[in-house]
């Protein structure tokens, strides 16, 4: 745990600062219902302890206000701060560099809006650029530092913010191991063993992991057989390619990822494993597209979250995990380890811890600071009861946490016109009030504060205890009843943490039916919730975890990490639930996202706590139930594909429901198994002229009854002609004119022949014989014969000819053309078409001199050039219609052309 020591508030610990009461109806505060008295097998965060409550001074009141710099034109003081280093040329602040993507003086920021369309012209007019949607409500774009503001101020957007960067939870701590060989305490937990014995094993299944790696860890895994040869990976850090193996996070928390791919791969086998790795929404957002373009079916996420929504599954990050659904995948995502417990100490005491703090805005003394609810323990870590039964509590303006970059506050103003605005500092002991990149909410934007990390912002060392206040910085509409949020991660908040509401965290809160938060029994041996596991419910009231499942149990990467050899935390049991969801989805691979679920909650759960789904535990911890060996719905007789020819190759095919993933072939002559003809496929031989071939599918799945099915005879077979040329036509393509099939020789000679004459490959209805008189109806078509020749013992063969050109009619009326003018030269000379009919579509000329062209002379006119002196002119008129015959008409000769 991160205590250092005893916690100890006595009831006679009363100060001036602050008085010890009861709860009041006002501001009722955590209650002993929301607290888990029984300590996790490990503490999920880390070990740096808090230390005697009574040892740590608390600041009761807070006795100076923060220094407020002047306003930013940019709501967002963290992305003001980048527009300010990026316009002056100065270096990005250190704590955001790493969480900035710059492309010259293009920053990289995400877009609230309302109206797609108005907010996409609203970053072109800003000068930004690649665009990228998020979701229905939030694109990401590279918007010049100059045009941040201008951007800002459109009506079209709500919000302008820098990208929220994943930041990896932390490494696990060493713990001692207990029971079980590399994940065979969770295996022998879950009793997946019985579903593995009927040949179940996730195969065809393909899982993606978002998670961090680290290419060591990955490759020890692989060298002792602990995960499989991976089909894929997908690594984007900031919108920049990267390798799932060397991440900012793969240092720090790349066992982690390894971890969970072992815990897969112990449930379900033979699932294909995609690695992902992201930072940031727009990222995750592409990852989605990749997994769902690899068919992948179930996403295993064993991360956290920042707020981002009201924790009612309206965030951005429920949105994307809808979208991942609606393509077909199923989502689980740790429930959180922001669960409060009592852990004890060596001293004996406990001290009570959480990651997760809420309570409705109290500020008695009117002074805008926060005043938070202690509950009074004794060494015990019992709580300190009135005379009348009632919880003592002691009400301080500060709080007291771990220093880490997890931190981020929230409160209920969600939707309103006028939100209040809240600011969190780093309170020091005497009083002094540090902190910065406040954001200055308004209508529009989000009641979120530290969405870039807190750490830095709190200016404080990691690891070490700080005591931090909310201050109300302005009121807005009205702060009556604003219920105000800090999450953490595990343990991170000390003494006045709360169990409830902390799974409302960024994706847990999701309300898609497809995805499923996971709460960890630990130990794995046991039945009693981790203490540190979040619980419910949502902020809309929803239960959550949505069922629980077995964690701290031993894994090769944290045993090669030196680190314990054991996985714990909510991120250690949902691998679990996701590999099982792998083998249960190969046997029920109808199931769609919300059906797969909603099977794991409602048929392979056992109820823990109280009776029924509640907000600790779900539905209930994961433990398999024997899997009832079931039978094909529907077996039709296979059919077989294939002309009843010698030297043919037939092809059986068989239809069952649900598919078959295993089949054997056993083809016979009536009765008779042909020997060696068990495949798919037979290739007819000699040996079955005048039998009858039929051939028998014998149909199998895991956890099926194998079924064999027969198909039907097939006619007698028979040889094939040894010459079967096609014919060809012949006769001229005209109206009227008869066309003829010529048939080749055929041997042996067809005792039989009939014919059937098409046009644009249809059958002319009528035309049987072997010759056939064009018609009208055939102008405009390309004809074709076929000729089917029959003999005993032959197989009936029909063979086509190639198609002619295109039928086409005369012109009705076609007149030759006549020249007006006078034969001299230089005088011009006139074609006279005539009459066509049908009329052409086009008229060509060409005019020429002795029966020779003239050059150039193309045109319905021709003025005589001198060289043509002594020489008689003509002029042929070529005239096209579609599916009319090209007409050619050529006029007489003129009178020997004169000189002038």
């Amino acid at each position: 745990m991160k205590l250092r020591a005893a916690a100890v508030l006595t009831a006679l610990a009363v100060t001036a600062g602050g008085a010890l009461v009861a709860p009041t109806a006002e501001t009722p505060p955590p209650t002993a219902a929301n607290e888990s008295t029984g300590a996790p097998a490990q503490a999920v965060g880390g070990t740096t302890p808090f230390g005697d409550i009574a040892a740590q001074p608390k600041v009761r009141t807070v006795t100076a206000d923060p220094q407020v710099d002047a306003a930013s034109p940019i709501t967002d003081a963290a992305l003001g701060a980048v527009v300010e280093s990026v316009e002056d040329g100065t270096t990005l602040p250190a704590d955001l560099s790493s969480k900035v993507t710059l492309d010259g003086e293009l920053i990289r920021v995400e877009v609230a809006f309302a109206d797609e369309e108005a907010a996409r012209d609203a970053v072109r007019a800003a000068g930004g650029q690649d665009v990228a949607p998020i979701t229905d409500d939030l694109f990401a774009a590279s918007v010049p530092a100059t045009g941040i503001a201008e951007l800002e101020d459109s009506n079209a957007v709500e919000s302008v913010v820098l990208p929220s960067f994943a930041v990896p939870e932390p490494a696990q701590i060493p713990v001692a191991a207990t029971v079980g060989t590399k994940g065979g305490d969770v295996y022998d937990k879950t009793q997946i063993a019985q579903w593995h014995s009927l040949g179940l094993s996730g195969a065809g299944v393909s899982v993606g992991i978002i998670d961090y790696f680290r290419s060591s860890s990955w490759k020890n895994a692989r060298a002792v057989g602990e995960v499989p040869a991976t089909a894929g990976t997908y690594c984007r850090w900031g919108g920049e390619s990267c390798s799932v193996v060397n991440t900012p996070a793969s240092d720090d928390s790349g066992a982690h990822g390894v971890a969970v791919a072992e815990a897969i791969h112990d449930m379900a086998p033979g699932a294909t494993l995609y690695l992902v790795s992201v930072a940031t929404n727009e990222d995750l957002r592409k990852a989605i597209d990749y997994l769902a373009s690899k068919k992948v079916k179930i996403i295993s996420r064993s991360l956290g979250g920042y707020y981002d929504g009201p924790g009612d599954g309206t965030g951005t990050s429920a949105k994307l995990v809808s979208y991942a659904v609606s393509k077909g995948i199923a989502w689980f995502n740790s429930a959180g380890n922001a669960g409060a417990y009592l852990e004890p100490q060596s001293d004996g005491s406990k001290v009570w811890a959480g990651g997760y703090w809420r309570g409705k805005w109290r500020d008695t003394n009117k002074n805008g600071w926060m005043e938070f609810a202690h509950p009074v323990r004794n060494f015990d870590g019992s709580l300190v009861k009135d005379g009348s039964g009632n919880t003592m509590y002691q009400y301080y303006e500060s709080l007291t946490i771990v220093c880490a970059d997890y931190y981020r506050l929230r409160w209920s103003d969600w939707g309103v016109s006028d939100p209040t605005d809240y600011d969190i500092y780093r309170i020091a002991s005497n009083g002094a009030v540090t902190g910065r990149y406040n954001v200055a909410q308004k209508k529009g934007v989000a009641p979120l504060e530290m969405r870039n990390g807190s750490r830095a912002h709190l200016a404080c060392t990691t690891g070490s205890l700080i005591e931090v206040g909310i201050r109300k910085a302005r009121n807005g509409s009205s702060s009556s009843g604003d219920v105000l949020e800090l999450a953490g991660n595990s343990a991170d908040i000390g003494y006045a943490a709360v169990s409830a509401g902390s799974a409302g965290n960024a994706f847990v809160d999701s309300k898609s039916k497809g995805m499923a938060a996971v709460g960890a029994v630990d130990p794995v041996a046991g039945t009693t919730i981790a203490g540190y596991s979040s619980r419910g419910p949502t902020n809309d009231g929803r239960i959550n975890p949505k069922l629980s499942a077995g964690s701290n149990f031993t894994s090769q990467a944290y045993t090669f990490e030196g680190a314990g050899g054991r996985f714990n935390g909510t991120s250690a049991a949902t691998p679990v639930v996701a590999g099982i969801a792998a083998v249960a989805l190969e046997r029920f691979d109808t199931k769609s996202p919300a059906q797969l679920v909603e099977y794991l909650r409602t048929s392979q759960t056992s109820d823990r706590g109280a009776a029924g789904a509640d907000n600790t535990y779900g539905a209930g911890e994961l433990i398999m139930k024997p899997l009832a060996i079931a039978s094909f719905t529907d077996t039709p007789p296979p059919t077989i594909t294939g002309s009843r020819t010698v030297g043919v190759t037939l092809i059986a095919s068989a239809r069952w429901t649900p598919v078959v993933r295993a089949a054997s072939y056993q083809w016979f002559r009536g009765d008779t198994a042909i020997p060696g003809a068990t495949r798919k496929s037979y290739t007819l031989t000699s040996a079955d002229e005048g039998q009858r071939i039929r051939v028998e599918v014998t149909g199998s799945r895991p956890a099926f009854t194998p079924e064999t099915v027969s198909s039907g005879l097939t006619g007698t077979i028979t040889k094939p002609f040894v010459t079967a040329p096609a014919p060809t036509i012949t006769g001229t393509l005209k109206v009227g004119r008869t066309l003829g099939a010529s048939l080749g020789t055929w041997s042996p000679t067809p005792t039989t022949l009939t014919y059937q004459w098409y046009a644009n490959g249809k059958a002319i209805a009528g035309a049987t014989q072997r010759t056939h008189v064009v018609t009208a109806a055939n102008v405009g078509t390309r004809l074709a014969v076929k000729v089917t020749a029959a003999a005993a013992g032959y197989t009936t063969t029909s063979r086509t000819s190639a198609s002619t050109a295109i039928i086409v009619r005369p012109f009705t009326k076609a007149p030759t053309p006549r020249i007006s003018g006078t034969a001299q030269v230089g005088k011009k000379l006139t074609a006279v078409t005539g009459t066509w009919s049908p009329k052409p579509s086009t008229l060509a000329y060409q005019w020429k001199a002795d029966g020779k062209t003239i050059k150039g002379a193309t045109k319905s006119t021709y003025v005589i050039a001198s060289s043509l002196a002594g020489k008689r002119i003509t002029v042929t008129v070529t005239a096209k219609k579609a599916g009319y015959t090209t007409g050619l008409k050529t006029s007489a000769k003129t009178a020997t052309v004169k000189k002038r």
